[in-house]
């Protein structure tokens, strides 16, 4: 995930401009939108403007509020507001003023009064894009063999067990790797009990046995590993 922690210990020194943010795969269906805003104006970008906005997703049709929508627009009984998110499809720029219009209900982009803001807006995304390499209209089947050659899903490295001052530390050569360990009674069944994700070093009680195994997004987990003392 690319991003900067604006709370917290490791909070970015200086307020970031802008906020950005994307939306490509919604259950079955694929879109591609991108998005911008700072603390007054949005930008949004659709690059499939060819399709609805709101995509007929399978899971979200089968909920009786969706299936009440749907009904309320076919009918002709919705307002004009509500009715927007039925439109049968988008248009390439969305801009608002988040301020006077916090509903994003009237779009600005056509309006000249904030062609200047528009442009700085959609700069920044711009920006962005480039320099993340994000090509929203690239193929999934690419994107997939580019990440995995010959379509080989890699394995998460097996997690390493070390014991420093009589604490057991734990890392995976995968970089990127979320650790998850367990405590079970010697010889026991490992699934009885839940997996903890490992953040430091910690101590193995006696009669206890230590179950490790290590996911990365993307990879397959790797092998479980079991350890005791003695």
């Amino acid at each position: 995930m690319d991003g900067k922690a604006f709370l917290g210990d490791y909070a970015r020194e200086t307020p970031a401009s802008y906020i950005f943010a994307a939306a490509d795969r919604f259950d079955e269906l694929y879109d591609a939108n991108r998005a911008v805003r700072d603390d007054r104006y949005k930008y949004i970008r659709y690059f499939n403007p060819e399709n609805p906005m709101l995509l007929r997703v399978k899971y979200r049709d089968q909920m009786p509020i969706m299936q009440e929508l749907h009904r309320l627009n076919e009918a002709g009984e919705l307002t004009a507001e509500q009715a927007l998110w039925f439109r049968p499809n988008k248009p390439k720029e969305e801009f608002f003023d988040t301020q006077n219009d916090p509903h994003e209900l009237n779009n600005l982009a056509e309006d000249p009064a904030y062609a200047d803001k528009l442009a700085e807006l959609r700069a920044a995304c711009k920006r962005l894009m480039e320099s993340i390499n994000d090509d929203p209209l690239k193929p999934e089947r690419e994107i997939i063999e580019a990440m995995w050659p010959n379509l080989e899903q890699p394995i998460t490295s097996v997690p390493e067990i070390a014991m420093n001052n009589d604490k057991i530390t734990l890392s995976s050569a995968t970089e990127g790797a979320s650790i998850g360990y367990k405590f079970i009674e010697k010889g026991s069944d490992p699934a009885f009990s839940n997996w903890m994700v490992y953040t430091e070093p910690f101590k193995l009680e006696e009669d206890m046995e230590l179950v490790v195994k290590a996911h990365r997004i993307g990879f397959k987990a790797s092998e479980v590993k079991r350890y005791n003392e003695k």
